[in-house]
């Protein structure tokens, strides 16, 4: 998957998901409720929707802006609020 084509898609995510939905989608995938998504709890629901290992990866390394293998909240909110600002450029 190129990165351009990624970032697309998940700037598409954004424009049609409320913050709610967007939220839920958070927590769809934090199974343990933590407010931490687990770089095996992201894999489970991305394997489960026939994304592969590539695409996982990809996923980590937007979203996981520490590089501590973990996506928090905090996190995911900045990176889907930045994604459609980055495109316009």
């Amino acid at each position: 998957i190129a990165k351009s084509h990624f970032k697309s898609q998940t700037s598409a995510i954004r424009a049609m998901a409320s913050d709610e939905e967007l939220l839920m989608a958070f927590r769809a995938i934090d199974k343990g409720n933590t407010g931490v998504i687990s770089a095996d709890e992201l894999r489970a629901f991305l394997y489960k929707k026939r994304y592969n290992e590539l695409f996982v990866q990809k996923y980590l390394r937007l979203f996981d802006r520490n590089h501590d293998g973990r996506i928090t909240l905090e996190e995911y909110q900045n990176t889907l609020n930045e994604i459609p600002r980055a495109q316009r450029q």
